[in-house]
C-alpha cells in the first residue's frame, strides 16, 4: 500500500496541474541538484506555463537534498507517478528531468523506476558516481548519506547507482544530455563525454550537446530551446 497517494501527493511534491488546460499527455519529472529539494516550491516558474501549454504536468519532487536518487526516492517517484494515474484515471507516460545530482537521478531512475520514462534529459549530470565521489570535498559525505546503508559494500552501491557502470542495463529510450565546458563542479569529459560514449558503444540513442565555455548547470538560450524541443517533441509520441 502506497504512502503517498491521490489525496495526499502535494505533500511530496510542486505541480503545475492547475495550469493545465486539458487532458495530460505526460507527466515530466524534475529532479534537483545537491542540497535542494528542502522546501516544496509554490511559484509557477515559465517552464511550468510552457509545459501546461502542451498539456504537460510539470513536477518537482521533494525526492532528498543528498539522496542520489537512492531506493526511497525511486519509491518516491514511482509512488508520485502512481498517486497521479490514480487522480486522472489511467497511465500517463512520464519523462525525467533533472541537473547536477538530479541529472544523475533523472539518468538512474530510467533505470530503477517500475514505470520506465519514455525520455531522458538531464542538464550537467553526474553521470560517474565513483569518479565523483573524489571529484569534490563536498561529494563524499552526501554519497555515504545516500547508501551507506545499503547491505552491501558502499562503492557497490555507489557503483548499482553510477549511470557510467550501469549503461549496459540503461533502457532504450532517447536521452539527451546537455553540458557547459566551463564547468568546475561536474567535470563534462569525466562524465557527460565519458557516458554518452559508453552508451553509444551499447547502442544507446543519446546525444551529447557541450555547451561552449557555460559554467555547471548553464546551458544558454539555445540550450534551453534544444531542451525544451526535446521534451516536447517525445512526448507528443506519448499516447
Amino acid at each position: 500500500m502506497n504512502t503517498v497517494t491521490k489525496d495526499n501527493y502535494r505533500t511530496f511534491t510542486y505541480t503545475n496541474e492547475e495550469l493545465l488546460k486539458d487532458r495530460p499527455i505526460a507527466i515530466i519529472h524534475e529532479f534537483h541538484g545537491l542540497n535542494g529539494g528542502l522546501s516544496l516550491v509554490k511559484e509557477h516558474y515559465p517552464l511550468a506555463h510552457f509545459f501546461a501549454e502542451h498539456n504537460i504536468i510539470y513536477t518537482m519532487p521533494c525526492y532528498g537534498p543528498w539522496s542520489w536518487m537512492n531506493r526511497a526516492s525511486v519509491n518516491l517517484i514511482d509512488e508520485i507517478t502512481e498517486a497521479l494515474w490514480d487522480k486522472y484515471g489511467y497511465e500517463i507516460p512520464t519523462i525525467s528531468t533533472g541537473l547536477s545530482m538530479g541529472g544523475l537521478a533523472g539518468l538512474i531512475y530510467c533505470l530503477k523506476s517500475k514505470h520506465t520514462p519514455i525520455a531522458c534529459a538531464v542538464i550537467s549530470p553526474v553521470c560517474d558516481l565513483e569518479y565523483h565521489f573524489s571529484e569534490r570535498e563536498d561529494t563524499p559525505r552526501s554519497i555515504y548519506t545516500a547508501f551507506g546503508g545499503y547491505d552491501i559494500p558502499l562503492m557497490d552501491a555507489v557503483r548499482e547507482n553510477s549511470p557510467f557502470h550501469q549503461a549496459e542495463h540503461m533502457p532504450k529510450i532517447p536521452y539527451k544530455i546537455f553540458s557547459g565546458t566551463a564547468d568546475d563542479e561536474v567535470n563534462y569529459q569525466n562524465h557527460s563525454v565519458k557516458f554518452a560514449n559508453h552508451m553509444n558503444a551499447w547502442g544507446h540513442n543519446i546525444e551529447l550537446m557541450l555547451i561552449p565555455d557555460h559554467p555547471h548547470c548553464d546551458i544558454g538560450g539555445e540550450g534551453v530551446e534544444k531542451y525544451k524541443e526535446f521534451l516536447i517533441l517525445n512526448s507528443q509520441f506519448s499516447i
